[in-house]
């Protein structure tokens, strides 16, 4: 719980008010999932499950185009565990085992290439299906492994856009949704004529505003907005 001091008009003696830091829970199941053009094609992939020619997809898009939602979403349907590119071991381990489904994020970051051969391969004996994340197509990743490259290859690409204003519009709103806070049409507007466009962007500033909102108990309106803008700009003004 952390205090914030703020003074009522006409009043001298300074109020402190209590902002409570709850757990907020971002919502990442199907039924929250926000679908436009820049997601649609992804989208229906992940629909298709377990309709993948083996091994599976490779997932590529931007930071922040909503990657890691979409493998949450195919997580719980498919039964499968996460594994960043960093855990190759484990996730090698899990498919030996006889696990079915993976899913392994950021594949550009430096993945074991000989791990990962292994892992595509085993897979692909074991009938099990494989979802990979990655900013750029497997022709771009610098892949010093021939056999990877021709494997990654082969198995199907969806590709993530940077979201449009009617998408980034609906995540803004499903943002401040979960955090139970109502916004007019007209401040959604307002936010993605000034935000960086990326999914990322829009989670972080939700929560920033609903934070400024809390601790100024002040609803979020176009004025009070724009002053919070014009604050993070200049803080030392």
């Amino acid at each position: 719980m952390v205090p914030r001091q703020y003074v009522l008009p006409g009043i001298v003696t300074p109020v402190t008010q209590y902002t409570f830091d709850f757990d907020v829970r971002e919502a990442l199941g199907q039924d929250d999932l926000v679908v436009g053009s820049a997601n649609a094609a992804a989208v229906t992939w992940m629909d298709r499950w377990p309709d993948w020619h083996p091994p599976g997809l490779v997932l590529i898009g931007p930071p922040g185009a909503g990657k890691s939602h979409l493998g949450a979403v195919w997580c719980h349907r498919a039964g499968a565990t996460r594994h960043e590119a960093a855990q190759l071991a484990s996730a090698l381990e899990a498919a030996r085992q006889g696990r079915r489904a993976l899913l392994i994020e950021d594949v550009d970051a430096r993945a074991d290439e000989d791990r990962l051969f292994h892992l595509v391969n085993t897979m692909t004996d074991t009938h099990g299906h494989l979802l990979l994340t990655c900013q750029h197509p497997p022709a771009q990743l610098g892949l010093r492994v021939p056999d990877l490259l021709s494997r990654l290859r082969a198995m199907q690409s969806v590709f993530l856009g940077q979201p449009d204003d009617e998408l980034l519009g609906r995540v803004i709103r499903k943002q401040f949704g979960d955090r139970g806070v109502r916004v007019d049409n007209e401040v959604i507007l307002f936010l993605l004529r000034r935000m960086q466009r990326s999914f990322v962007a829009a989670r972080r500033l939700v929560a920033e505003l609903d934070a400024a909102a809390l601790a100024r108990r002040r609803k979020l309106t176009i004025p009070f907005v724009r002053a919070w803008f014009a604050d993070t700009a200049n803080p030392s003004a």
